[in-house]
């Protein structure tokens, strides 16, 4: 019986999807998007793609900061569970690429779960101080819409909490009084959001957030969209925001519907802006899931989006030859 609902759903939501796909297609602003994508500048969105891969490196450099604070692991298994943890997401609507790079330095350095959870949530607590950072340092510079003039005071609130969220960590007595197996993870979050260890990662995040900046800007260059800066920084905040809750695999149709959001107050026209966010989305998307494929393979990332149910999920390509060829 549940079954048989659950089929009607399904065929409902398909037969309303392929309406509205339908009405989209139909009312679409088609002349604007096709003049957009006519006459993109090849070189220029090169430089989009390699600065967007320069901002994967800062991440894993950010994470690696952390992770190392509590545990050893080297800085190319960083690197490549980061690697790995971006293309599972880029195919998932769930955290499993979180999962996936925790598993990842989990089995190739044995770090503590525990800790390599605690960095992973300590990461996306820095990123969000580092983007905050941005905002402060840029939003005098900038000429931003009216209703945004409000976004560097938001920012500086952001930096305050999260200063003390790091400032207000487990003391050692409240750590003492947890169970054994959940003492190491709060022990490993007190050590990482130390306020004098914060400093180098929050460097790297700021690293980050200024590559994805640059990498949308370098976009709306190459499609010739001609918006000045604060008009990428607007379009990196809200599509960033609007992704957080990962609803559709790689965020897929989020980008693009926030981008005319964030291009309206600069005049573009919503096909052009629709467009460069397809374009920007495969900027992020594509080169990481090519690079994650050449290291380790479908099969290996296959094996990190389902959960680690295999035996040595994540182990790259050349790696797997290699030991292949040592039993022959």
């Amino acid at each position: 019986m549940i079954g048989a609902w659950r089929g009607r759903v399904v065929v409902a939501l398909v037969v309303l999807g392929t309406v509205v796909a339908v009405i989209f297609l139909l009312r679409f602003p088609w002349g604007g998007a096709a003049d957009a994508v006519r006459r993109p500048d090849g070189w220029i969105l090169l430089a989009a793609g390699i600065v967007n891969v320069a901002s994967f490196a800062a991440k894993g450099l950010e994470w690696q900061l952390l992770l190392g604070l509590t545990a050893r692991s080297r800085w190319k298994v960083t690197q490549e569970a980061t690697l790995l943890g971006a293309a599972v997401a880029s195919v998932s609507s769930s955290l499993a690429g979180e999962a996936a790079r925790i598993h990842h330095v989990v089995a190739r350095d044995h770090v503590p779960p525990g800790v390599a959870t605690a960095s992973v949530a300590w990461a996306r607590i820095v990123e969000a101080l580092g983007l905050a950072l941005l905002v402060i340092v840029a939003s005098p510079f900038l000429r931003l819409p009216p209703p945004l003039r409000g976004l560097q005071f938001g920012a500086g609130v952001t930096a305050v909490i999260i200063l003390g969220l790091a400032l207000s960590g487990p003391r050692r007595r409240l750590i003492n009084l947890l169970p054994e197996r959940a003492r190491a993870a709060a022990t490993s979050w007190s050590r990482m959001g130390a306020v004098g260890r914060l400093p180098a990662p929050t460097l790297c995040a700021l690293l980050n957030w200024i590559t994805q900046w640059a990498t949308f800007h370098l976009t709306f260059v190459a499609l010739h969209i001609r918006v000045p800066l604060e008009a990428s920084l607007i379009a990196l905040l809200i599509t960033n925001l609007s992704g957080i809750f990962r609803i559709s695999p790689g965020n897929i149709g989020l980008m693009e519907a926030s981008m005319p959001i964030s291009l309206y107050p600069f005049g573009v026209p919503p096909g052009v802006a629709i467009v460069a966010g397809l374009a920007l989305h495969a900027l992020q998307v594509l080169p990481i899931l090519a690079f994650a494929i050449a290291v380790f393979g479908w099969k290996g990332i296959r094996t990190a989006f389902g959960g680690g149910r295999r035996s040595r999920p994540g182990v790259p390509r050349h790696e797997r030859l290699t030991a292949r060829d040592a039993a022959g």
